[in-house]
């Protein structure tokens, strides 16, 4: 039967004996070291080398936690540097369009769906590369027939009543034009006038008349809310209504009629003129 105590007795007695003879000398030193101690000085060696490569280990993993880190940081940092740029690139494009939008309303000319009548807009209006002299004495030319002609061109309808999409088109058995948006969308006038009737139209629903002079006269139908009375002067791009459902249909749309002389013409002409 295995005894601990006669164990580490019979490794205390027993030594490792190391002699020193120094060169040239005839004094030989002698150490002595027990069996017991030498396993202790062993293990403890290796208990310290364990622990080294451990805390060697760690502090590897520290310095790549710290890496990493540092490299999360910049990123972090040139995304945030890239997300203001694109912040400041989009309230740049956003005074872009509030400038065209503003230059759109000094020239009577207002956005369309379709992207070919868009064109021919900008084909139309695209100004060519001249001196500085013709320019103002053109734009001096402009202006004088802008005023000339503003109070003509105000109580012609030549804006889009609606911002929608046609989802029927003017034609012999269709005295108008029909744009499809969403119930409550803004009804615009389009042109200066007087408003000669606002209420129920039958299978027309809630419609608005106005009357604008010179043989013009627009009426908008299916309305949800109607925001003018009879008699009022309404002016060219005011909202007098919303787009609904009401008469005879089957889903919220405006229908748009431009009489001339009291006969319908096709509304699709005057538009951007």
């Amino acid at each position: 039967m295995f005894n601990p105590r006669k164990y580490f007795h019979g490794l205390r007695s027993q030594y490792y004996t190391i002699q020193i003879v120094p060169e040239g000398s005839s004094h030989v030193r002698i150490i002595r070291i027990a069996h017991l101690y030498l396993k202790l000085i062993v293990w403890l060696f290796a208990l310290i080398m364990i622990f080294a490569g451990i805390g060697f280990w760690k502090l590897t993993e520290i310095n790549a936690m710290l890496l990493t880190s540092k490299f999360l940081k910049n990123t972090n940092e040139k995304l945030v540097q890239r997300h203001q740029e694109y912040e400041a690139a989009f309230q740049e494009l956003d005074s872009i369009y509030s400038m065209e939008r503003k230059v759109q309303n000094i020239l009577q000319t207002y956005y369309s769906n379709d992207s070919g009548t868009v064109q021919s807009i900008l084909d139309k209006n695209r100004l060519k590369r001249i001196s500085a002299l013709k320019s103002r004495l053109d734009m001096d030319r402009i202006y004088d027939y802008v005023n000339e002609e503003r109070s003509n061109l105000d109580h012609v309808p030549n804006i889009l009543p609606v911002i929608g999409s046609v989802s029927k088109k003017f034609s012999e058995d269709h005295d108008g034009v029909d744009f499809a948006a969403p119930i409550n969308e803004p009804v615009f006038n389009t042109a200066d006038g007087t408003v000669e009737f606002a209420g129920s139209k039958d299978d027309l629903g809630n419609s608005i008349t106005i009357l604008h002079g010179n043989g013009f006269s627009t009426t908008y139908s299916h309305l949800q809310k109607i925001y003018v009375k009879n008699k009022q002067y309404v002016r060219k791009g005011e909202t007098i209504g919303t787009v609904g459902m009401t008469g005879n249909t089957t889903g919220p749309h405006l229908h748009y009629q431009i009489l001339l002389n009291g006969e319908p013409v096709n509304p699709a002409d005057y538009f951007n003129q």
